[in-house]
């Protein structure tokens, strides 16, 4: 293992190195034990607030725009329904999650883009709205024509005292609030009031507020006063404070023993690094991605390995962070794109035109003004109109730079398709899907692992799918390795698979084999059918 922080100009002797090891791992040891306790509460609770707080603000934004909508129907109130209702149709059509707009006048629901013409009293639809303000917002267990599907009313008025202007039916769809809060294991449920009225993760219909369980860890309510959100947290368990000693113990062995190498290093990582870019040390080996219908390959991800002349195999996971953290990131990543340019030569003859090509990029890399200039010459050096290149970026670490969506156009008017890798381990994942185009989203393989399983991040992965496919985009699920997990996600409509169960990162040499293997089958078995 080579230590990011290890900076070894001159040689320490082994007694002084023994000495400085164990009074670190003593200090780690009492700074652990003292803090790790309250540390972890304090986490917790931050953890909490922060997706907390993300939940009430897609809620307030969700609201606020809505609101605007219906003021912007609020001339149609004076209008024959049948000339306006076609614009009432296409508004409903085009607001996500919305059922149904009605037209009210002197209260009475006159016109509907779901029924059209009507005449019924408003208040037979929503008994407890409260149409002699100018707005309000009430919870309901369904309405007349979909009494079993909790809904959220919306009144907004013309303001004149007559009782007449918009009404707006939303149907609540916890699976996105889901999503969000899934990942962190000590939450156990949230709810949503409006009024007296509430909806939650503990009951699939609505309930009156006093229902709800008692002492949220959270609560928060928007600036308009319109709707409280809440959150509930499980205690750190007796069974975390009954392992405090033993993971104290192993700390500060770990402790002991990263000092104790480090000591022993005679030069720095970055060094060692980009060294091992001019000695060829990296290469890249390949993982193929499988079609969910034909299962054939439809691709490959490339993944950078790192054959130290010491320390021989260096996982990823120890130098791409340092990378990232050391501003090497662009280099190495340049210097992957030449590998993988280079390989793509080679395998023109045994792989389909449109293969995709995936690359893990760096979010860092593509906020430089030099990424362009990287990416015309890695396209420069592939293959003419014979891969497809793929883009992966991590959701957890996602470009957070203003100028991120012109980034991305660029790309796709590039022909480079965009994938969010790891997808659900970030706390924005929704917020991306709404803001950026995006072709393909990687289900990470923690949800894919829990498959079969009862866990709470099982109906996890079937709220990412009915998401990812209502926005239209392609699924990719990675982590395979097994056939029930396969099976499951391909009666899921999920399009690529990728996995250990299909093929373990292999080198280029085994790729060729892995795709003319392949050919040869199906050249053998259409020959067997004619």
């Amino acid at each position: 293992m080579v230590l990011p922080s290890a900076l070894y100009r001159k040689p320490v002797s082994a007694s002084l190195r023994i000495l400085i090891s164990t009074l670190v791992a003593a200090l780690v040891a009492i700074i652990f034990i003292i803090l790790a306790g309250h540390a972890i509460q304090h986490q917790r609770q931050n953890q909490q607030y922060e997706l907390a707080k993300t939940g009430l603000m897609y809620a307030t934004h969700l609201a606020d725009d809505l609101d605007q909508k219906m003021v912007s129907l609020l001339p149609l109130t004076a209008l024959d329904c049948e000339s306006i209702v076609d614009t009432l149709a296409s508004k409903a059509v085009f607001s996500g999650g919305v059922r149904a707009y009605i037209l009210v006048r002197d209260g009475i629901a006159v016109c509907s883009s779901v029924t059209h013409s009507m005449s019924s009293p408003a208040s037979k639809i929503y008994p407890k709205i409260d149409l002699n303000r100018d707005s309000d917002m009430v919870l309901q267990q369904g309405t007349p024509l979909v009494p079993d599907r909790p809904v959220i009313a919306f009144w907004h008025s013309i303001g004149d005292g007559t009782r007449t202007g918009v009404l707006l039916t939303l149907d609540i769809n916890p699976a996105p609030y889901m999503l969000f809060f899934s990942r962190e294991r000590t939450i156990s449920g949230l709810a949503l009031t409006i009024k007296d009225r509430a909806i939650s993760t503990f009951e699939p219909k609505i309930v009156a507020e006093s229902a709800l369980p008692a002492h949220p860890d959270i609560i928060m309510q928007d600036k308009k006063n319109r709707f409280t959100f809440r959150l509930y947290g499980s205690p750190l368990s007796a069974g975390d404070l009954g392992l405090l000693g033993l993971v104290t113990l192993l700390v500060a062995m770990v402790a002991w023993l990263i000092t104790f190498y480090v000591l022993s290093q005679q030069r720095r990582l970055d060094r060692d690094i980009l060294q091992g870019i001019k000695r060829g040390q990296f290469f890249l080996v390949y993982q193929p991605v499988i079609h969910s219908e034909t299962l054939l390959p439809a691709g490959f991800e490339a993944l950078v390995r790192w054959e130290h002349p010491k320390l021989g195999l260096v996982p990823p996971d120890e130098f791409i962070p340092y990378c990232e953290s050391e501003g090497l990131i662009v280099r190495l990543t340049q210097h992957i794109m030449e590998l993988a340019a280079h390989d793509a030569h080679r395998l023109i003859d045994v792989v389909p035109k449109g293969t995709k090509l995936g690359l893990n990029i760096s979010p860092l890399h593509m906020t430089l003004d030099s990424f362009k200039t990287d990416v015309r010459h890695f396209l420069d050096l592939m293959p003419t109109e014979h891969f497809i290149p793929l883009f992966e970026i991590t959701e957890r670490s996602m470009v957070q730079d203003g100028g991120a969506e012109k980034i991305f156009d660029w790309l796709h008017s590039s022909g480079i398709e965009l994938a969010i890798d790891d997808f659900g381990t970030g706390h924005s994942a929704l917020i991306y899907l709404q803001r950026y185009k995006i072709d393909y989203l990687k289900i990470d393989r923690g949800f894919v692992n829990s498959i079969g399983l009862e866990t709470v991040t099982a109906p996890v992965l079937d709220a990412v799918l009915e998401l990812a496919q209502k926005l239209k985009l392609q699924i990719v699920a990675e982590g395979i390795e097994t056939e029930e997990q396969a099976e499951y996600l391909r009666q899921r409509h999920v399009d690529y698979l990728q996995g250990y169960l299909f093929s373990r990162p292999i080198p280029l040499e085994q790729l060729r084999d892995y795709y003319q293997l392949r050919d040869c089958s199906q050249m053998h078995v259409n020959g067997e059918s004619v």
